[in-house]
């Protein structure tokens, strides 16, 4: 009986030892595809894969029943707290979800609900520049910061600042530090308590 063990033990941990590489091998090529998916989905155009690559900030909070959209993902897919957003990227808020993100430079943006901000793209020779296309903003910045509204653009300069974007009207209003507006060729100067909108 130990002789014919033997041989059977044998040709089992041979086949197991074949099998081994069929099965790393099989795991191996269906990681490949969903990768390249992933990072063709991502960037879309090969063009612009190095810019989305660069890191702007990170999402820190989110109050509300969904994520943050962007054009970037996937169908349905939505960035959660922690995440890491890209120079550049789009962000889409749907309605009842609130959020907070630090940007490298160390500025915190607070997006409410139905709003679409574009992330500052990485460029080390001029100020951090993000857009906000529609909805409101609060920017608390250490650190100046541009944003543009329509054809507003507003440099914070340090301390609590908030836009609306509705369309079109902007509303833009220092709740403390200092900020500059620069509107239909004039530049005004806020300070704590002060507000405006445009046109």
């Amino acid at each position: 009986m130990p002789a014919s063990s033997s041989p059977r033990r044998a040709r089992l941990l041979r086949g197991f030892a074949l099998a081994l590489p069929l099965i790393f091998g099989c795991q191996t090529k269906d990681a490949g595809p969903d990768e390249g998916e992933g990072n063709s989905g991502a960037s879309g155009v090969g063009a612009e894969a190095p810019e989305a690559e660069v890191k702007a900030g990170t999402i820190t909070k989110i109050r509300g029943s969904r994520g943050v959209s962007s054009p970037d993902l996937p169908e349905g897919a939505f960035l959660g707290e922690g995440a890491t957003v890209h120079a550049g990227q789009w962000l889409e808020l749907p309605r009842g979800t609130r959020v907070e993100r630090q940007l490298e430079g160390g500025q915190r943006l607070r997006l409410d609900e139905d709003s679409r901000l574009r992330l500052p793209v990485d460029s080390a020779d001029s100020l951090a520049q993000v857009e906000l296309a529609r909805g409101r903003l609060v920017v608390l910045a250490d650190a100046p910061l541009e944003v543009l509204a329509a054809d507003d653009r507003l440099v914070v300069e340090r301390g609590e600042v908030e836009l609306h974007h509705a369309g079109e009207t902007r509303h833009f209003g220092v709740v403390q530090g200092r900020a500059r507006l620069h509107t239909a060729g004039r530049e005004i100067p806020l300070g704590p308590g002060a507000s405006i909108s445009t046109p």
